[in-house]
């Protein structure tokens, strides 16, 4: 719609209020709806938007305005035309339509059938009405403001101070507002079952021992919970739309994946969105693309899920495929007999109802027994909380979830009881480092040691005797966050954070650090690293096994060599058994640290 007429007409409803019934203007009556293309008429009591696709964005839908009182209704029609005005969403305007509907009928129903007569006792009844029939504090909070508007309507049409009702209205329970939003948010998933989904997720992908159908849905888990897609988003999903794009120096090639969304648009025929792509994301949407193949070319869709047609599959036939994996690798992922917050209950008995998964799957579970199974929106939410727990960067995090605020991306992270935990174990970096128990390593790492020695030496401190007190301190000044695999130093004594919106997640920031003490989980990553270059190689797919290895290169010479030249160093220094004590998952890698360096050194060297 042209931005003129857009503010002509906007300025001319604001007017509509101050007539005697909102119709009439300028002499003239307001007729057709101020929008091209659409021959809908203010006094009809359907407004039929089916047949028409204004520039403004398709409603596709139907205002229906007959059973209103007629008192009532112009108002109501001023409401709704400002939020088609606003290009609101056809599902936001349908729902504060019924509520309107509601309010009017409790109107009537306490016999207030003249806008004039709307008294205190009216609303203290309405309030009393809403603590009575709606559960939800956000959900009456939405009744009074609507309400609260259209009194605003009627006091400019009918000249009539309504102040004192406004101000009855404006009173909402903010502590239990609060406290039921929080309740009513998604749940996330548990990070230990997160883990063991992703790791049994990627085992189904790289086996040959499951069928292309349990692929496909082990694909799906990952792209989940990599990426934390809609459900309806998944199921849209088409083949060939990996893109890429240059991080920082133009030495790094970074994937992204571009899909349909609905969500993030007003635009109702919906809009194309992106997320990056992850290893694991990019390693599930490849092999999805590859099984997919054929169908693909069969249906002349491109459809990566389909049903035998060409159309896509529904978000119900997802919700099961999601569900037939978890029940399946139910007793390793610890699903079994355990309930947790949010998740879905499903029972063999429930199962024999529903089929979503074979009778198999429950062959080793009595009718007593249970699987907890995640529901699709808590991967999304999980997501998010990975992303920031792992010290993702917040406008990173905003991009990759698709969320239009950083409001949004934070109302899906969740509380957890992990601040104490990530308070000792900063203390416990910080002891260690000054005792010379290990070294730290990683491109901040001889800056952050520099700091700390000039720390200590301004405010004349003794390591002997004011160590807690160093360490205090030091907590107190450098956030430092624990990954998977290291240390994340987000800052250096006030030094600003070096970061590009691509690094946290690429495994390319300067900030991360890491120490001998990781090394095993190092090793296990350059062993699974390896297996996606071979994957890729064995499906020809060269430029991204090109790709993978360069990332793996980056990874050894940054990380992986020096972990286990300082775990050499501290075996020597402190004695096998000593390293063991403290640290008992090194076990393996202690014992074999000169086989192991020599396979990285060969892999090196090939490659």
């Amino acid at each position: 719609m042209d931005d003129n007429l857009l503010r002509i007409n906007q300025e001319e409803l604001e007017k509509i209020a101050h007539t005697e019934n909102g119709l009439i203007m300028n002499n003239h009556k307001i007729q057709r709806l101020p929008f091209y293309d659409v021959s809908i008429y203010f006094d009809e009591d359907i407004w039929d938007f089916e047949d028409y696709n204004p520039s403004m964005g398709k409603h596709r839908n139907i205002y229906k305005f007959e059973e209103i009182h007629p008192e009532y209704k112009p108002y109501i029609k001023q409401f709704i035309l400002k939020y088609l005005i606003n290009n609101s969403r056809a599902s936001t305007i349908s729902k504060y339509l019924g509520y309107l509907k509601k309010i009017v009928r409790f109107l009537e129903s306490n016999y207030v059938y003249s806008c004039e007569i709307i008294t205190e006792d009216i609303v203290v009844k309405f309030n009393e009405f809403l603590e009575h029939n709606l559960r939800s504090e956000n959900e009456r909070a939405h009744h009074r403001r609507l309400l609260t508007e259209l009194i605003l309507y009627i006091e400019y049409d009918k000249g009539i101070d309504y102040s004192n009702l406004k101000k009855m209205l404006s009173f909402n329970d903010t502590e239990l507002l609060k406290a039921q939003i929080e309740r009513g948010k998604t749940p996330s998933i548990p990070s230990n079952i997160f883990d063991r989904i992703v790791s049994f997720a990627l085992k189904e992908l790289e086996s040959d021992t499951f069928t292309d159908r349990e692929k496909k849905e082990a694909c799906s888990v990952l792209l989940f919970a990599q990426i934390g897609m809609r459900i309806l988003e998944l199921t849209l999903l088409e083949a060939n739309k990996i893109k890429e794009v240059e991080c920082f120096d133009g030495t790094k090639i970074i994937p992204y994946l571009e899909f349909m969304t609905f969500k993030t648009t007003r635009m109702n025929s919906g809009t194309i969105t992106k997320s990056f792509l992850t290893d694991k994301a990019l390693l599930a949407y490849q092999t999805l693309e590859k099984l997919s193949e054929e169908s693909r070319e069969r249906n002349k869709s491109s459809y990566l899920f389909t049903a035998n047609s060409n159309l896509p599959i529904n978000t119900v036939t997802m919700t099961n495929m999601i569900s037939r994996f978890m029940i399946r690798n139910a007793m390793k992922i610890g699903l079994v007999n355990n309930k947790y917050d949010g998740f879905k209950i499903i029972t063999p008995e429930s199962n024999k109802v529903n089929k979503v998964a074979k009778l198999e799957y429950f062959a080793s579970l009595s009718n007593e027994d249970f699987i907890s199974v995640p529901k699709p929106h808590q991967f999304r939410v999980a997501v998010c909380n990975e992303l920031i727990k792992d010290g993702g960067e917040m406008s990173w995090v905003v991009e990759h979830m698709n969320h239009l605020s950083v409001e949004m991306t934070n109302h899906y992270i969740r509380k957890t009881d992990e601040s104490d935990e990530q308070k000792e174990m900063t203390k416990d970096l910080f002891s260690g480092l000054i005792n010379g128990e290990f070294k730290l390593i990683g491109e901040e790492a001889e800056l952050l040691m520099k700091k700390i020695d000039d720390f200590i030496s301004e405010n004349k401190y003794n390591i002997r005797t004011d160590l807690e007190e160093i360490v205090d301190k030091l907590t107190e000044i450098v956030p430092i966050r624990e990954k998977r695999e290291g240390y994340c130093v987000k800052s250096i004594f006030g030094k600003k954070c070096k970061y590009n919106e691509f690094l946290c997640a690429f495994e390319m920031c300067p900030n991360h650090c890491t120490s001998y003490i990781f090394v095993d989980i190092t090793y296990k990553r350059f062993i699974e690293h390896k297996k996606c270059i071979d994957y890729n190689l064995e499906n020809r797919f060269i430029r991204e096994a090109t790709q993978e290895k360069n990332k793996l290169k980056r990874m050894i010479s940054l990380y992986l060599t020096n972990e286990l030249k300082e775990l050499k160093y501290e075996i020597n220094r402190q004695g096998r058994e000593n390293i063991i004590k403290e640290h008992s998952t090194l076990e393996d890698m202690v014992d074999n640290v000169d086989e192991i360096t020599k396979e990285v050194d060969m892999w090196m060297k090939s490659n």
